[in-house]
């Protein structure tokens, strides 16, 4: 695990960042091979040390090798005309190329995107949901799961954008509640397994609701407390899993 920009955080800024971070890329998820996975992990300065910034923990964030990369690329974004700044590490190695192959098709549905990037559409429509939640981009109508196929946009080009209403359909209502529930579990310190085994489904699944949650803020009432003062399971009819 290494450094490889700038000047590097000290070894024990380092460790303690990596540690909070649960030895997972933050933008990825990946981990390294001494804890179940196969990436380098590094530690990115977000304010660079030449540039003012220091070595506090809330200045450093863990990074794979190849996000890591992918950051100092974003120069390349303004061959979309886009602008990014405080959520810059925020965007993923997938980004550029859906950000661009975007810009041709909008409006464009996942599917559409999938294909001419030929990627998985689970992994187009979860980038599309965190694009959204900064606001780089939008749904034209509410988009719920991994079947939907909605359209989607840049923001700036959606004068009426499916955020913070409901879709028709009572089964995307409900898997928005669950998304919802999600989120405000994890708000509360909850952590995405305790999560996964409260509601009896994948790691993946509660990544992908709780960024859909944040993504279409759903205008659902706050989930009512249990005794820990954490929001209580809703009672959901049987989904798949996204």
């Amino acid at each position: 695990m290494t450094e490889s920009r700038g000047e590097a955080a000290p070894p024990d800024k380092r460790g303690a960042r990596l540690n909070q971070d649960d030895y997972r890329c933050q933008l990825c998820d990946s981990r390294d091979e001494d804890h179940g996975g196969t990436a380098e992990l590094q530690v990115h300065h977000r304010v660079p040390v030449d540039e003012g910034g220091d070595h506090s923990l809330e200045n450093l964030i863990t990074l794979c090798a190849e996000c890591h990369n992918w950051y100092h690329a974003f120069s390349s974004l303004t061959d979309v005309g886009l602008e990014f700044d405080e959520v810059s590490y925020e965007l993923s190695t997938t980004d550029l190329p859906l950000l661009m192959t975007l810009g041709e098709m909008a409006p464009a549905s996942v599917g559409e995107l999938a294909a001419a990037l030929n990627a998985e559409h689970s992994v187009v429509s979860q980038r599309l949901y965190k694009l959204t939640s900064i606001g780089v981009v939008a749904p034209t109508d509410t988009v719920v799961g991994s079947g939907s196929d909605g359209k989607w946009d840049f923001a700036a080009h959606v004068d009426d954008p499916a955020v913070g209403t409901l879709p028709d359909d009572p089964q995307a209502v409900a898997r928005l509640t669950r998304d919802e529930a999600m989120r405000q579990l994890h708000e509360t310190g909850t952590t995405q397994t305790e999560i996964a085994e409260e509601f009896g489904v994948a790691r993946r699944t509660v990544i992908r609701g709780i960024t859909r949650a944040r993504a279409l803020e759903p205008p659902i009432p706050a989930i009512p407390k249990k005794a820990n003062d954490a929001p209580a399971t809703p009672e959901l009819p049987p989904q798949a899993e996204d």
